[in-house]
């Protein structure tokens, strides 16, 4: 359980994930900060670029060894910008991020599972609607009859990790010392 507040919010990014999160064509950029989760959009421009500086002719001649030399030598740029759609606080820490193809999605695009130290995993989608992050599932497993012996280490304290199916027939959570959650997604 989380039982403080955050003077700060985070500036140290412990995961990202390259998503189509808006759209099934979008470039999206999920980047997490602990509690802290950014949606960010890629967007790239093409620019021409001068190449004629002081001195230079700006012809094709002094480049290469061609009979034509007077055609203007020209050269265009791919430029990317990663522009901020929305910073969501979270209630607890990022443990792991995963791509899910979910039937039904809203925007058309993929869903994002979060998984969080304390056991927990949380399935949101996009919302073109209200623009805005909408949660599908919340699963949590860090029940008091699920905890092993007395002696056993805390959920939190224990290495937790998430995978996920790439085809997105299911995803697994190690938790504990020895526990493994299955979480099956219709097909």
């Amino acid at each position: 359980m989380q039982c403080y507040t955050e003077v700060a919010p985070p500036t140290a990014v412990s995961h990202a994930l390259q998503i189509p999160l808006l759209s099934s064509k979008a470039n999206n950029l999920v980047v997490a900060k602990n509690s802290l989760l950014q949606v960010f959009e890629l967007r790239s421009t093409v620019t021409e670029v001068p190449t004629a500086g002081e001195g230079e002719t700006g012809n094709v001649a002094p480049h290469f060894d061609s009979e034509v030399a007077d055609v203007p030598f020209q050269r265009t740029e791919h430029t990317g910008k990663l522009i901020l759609i929305g910073e969501y606080p979270l209630a607890g820490t990022v443990l792991s991020l995963a791509r899910v193809k979910v039937l039904h999605a809203k925007s058309r695009g993929e869903a994002l599972l979060i998984a969080f130290r304390d056991a927990k995993l949380g399935l949101v989608e996009w919302n073109p609607e209200t623009y805005n992050l909408h949660t599908i599932s919340i699963h949590y497993y860090e029940k008091q009859e699920q905890s092993g012996a007395p002696w056993d280490a805390d959920v939190s304290d224990t290495h937790n990790f998430l995978t996920a199916d790439p085809s997105s027939r299911c995803a697994t959570l190690k938790f504990g010392a020895n526990k493994l959650a299955i979480l099956p997604f219709r097909q």
